[in-house]
């Protein structure tokens, strides 16, 4: 199998069975800088997986009338996920809208052209924190999935996975301030393209 949001699923249903929704949350909290799903690939991709064998559904009560579907990994689905581990990796189709639009910034309005490039830096300056952030919490023991797994593993088999989420995270915050930094050269380069313009000083 190629790597797709059905292996995010298998993924996150290691750790506890969840709802749809919580699936959709954890993602948000746990994969997103490595791999964003929207509802309904979430929604389809677990559908699939039940047709294939690999998650179970049950229905759980919430309230006195509303129902909801609990999923749980199939121990057919925890063999995909250890057959899916060991393959070799099948890299994505590369694209980068930044940088395609950026090849063009000869043909832009110098204000478009510091718009966006200062959005860009921005953007990635934020997310590196955020990162950081959130591998202290990995570290720690505070973040959610972790806390999920304690008491269900050996303290020393937590920490290896304390260690090494925390370990990718830092390395997702890394990226995003090579992609902060590669803003601020375009952004160096859009300066001499534009030498009459002169834009607000960009401050990270």
């Amino acid at each position: 199998m190629t790597t797709s949001t059905r292996h995010l699923i298998l993924i996150l249903l290691r750790v506890q069975p969840m709802t749809g929704y919580e699936l959709a949350q954890n993602t948000k909290i746990s994969v997103d800088p490595l791999w964003s799903a929207t509802h309904s690939q979430i929604y389809t991709a677990l559908q699939k997986l039940e047709e294939e064998g690999l998650v179970a559904r049950e229905t759980a009560k919430r309230g006195e009338r509303m129902e909801k579907y609990v999923y749980s990994l199939t121990p057919a689905g925890r063999d995909a996920f250890r057959v899916w581990l060991r393959e070799p990796i099948k890299p994505l189709p590369n694209r980068d809208p930044f940088r395609l639009w950026a090849a063009h910034i000869d043909e832009c309005p110098p204000e478009v052209v510091f718009r966006n490039i200062d959005e860009y830096i921005q953007r990635h300056v934020e997310l590196a924190e955020r990162l950081d952030r959130a591998a202290l919490t990995f570290i720690r023991g505070e973040h959610p999935l972790i806390q999920a797994r304690m008491g269900r593993m050996s303290d020393e088999a937590l920490e290896r996975l304390k260690r090494t989420r925390a370990m990718i995270y830092r390395e997702a915050a890394a990226k995003a301030r090579f992609e902060a930094e590669s803003g601020r050269r375009i952004r160096a380069f859009a300066q001499e393209l534009y030498p009459d313009y002169e834009p607000n000083e960009y401050d990270d």
